[in-house]
């Protein structure tokens, strides 16, 4: 019995968190087209993984300009599922409205072993609004992956 409670939560959790990301890009979908940004480093320096600060910076530019394919390599097993799921589904969206614009207000990240947490302020340029976010890592292989927080 306890096996299908936790099943069901973990279902729940990964639901939860698919329908948050997928009406933050519905939002987006609304807004004109915005050119992915380029001031934020060479595509080569965006797959740096030496601290858990770069791999979240490289994450969020990723993800803004819907570069999964790229944003898969900076993530774990489970969370390189999540992506392929939600790749899917944005494949069905409009490609030009879905570019988003976001810059770091703060970002501190703690680290304990092999993993980190990192706190961020980021304000979405597209909307002038701010927000916080945690990104939680992972260090597999000496490289900081994005992680689940399973």
């Amino acid at each position: 019995m306890s096996f299908f409670i936790l099943d069901y939560q973990i279902l729940t959790m990964r639901f939860s968190l698919l329908a948050t990301v997928i009406l933050s890009f519905t939002l987006l979908a609304c807004e004109n087209k915005i050119e992915p940004k380029q001031n934020e480093g060479s595509r080569s320096s965006l797959l740096n993984q030496d601290k858990p600060e770069s791999t979240v910076r490289s994450w969020q530019f990723l993800i803004d300009n819907n570069d999964f394919d790229q944003a898969k390599r900076l993530a774990d097993k489970k969370t390189i599922e999540f992506l392929s799921e939600f790749q899917q589904y944005m494949e069905t969206m409009p490609e030009d409205t879905l570019i988003s614009n976001s810059k770091f207000i703060s970002l501190r990240c703690s680290e304990n072993r092999n993993k980190a947490t990192c706190y961020a302020k980021i304000e979405d340029l597209n909307f002038q609004e701010t927000y916080n976010d945690t990104f939680f890592l992972i260090k597999q292989e000496n490289k900081w992956l994005i992680a689940t927080n399973d």
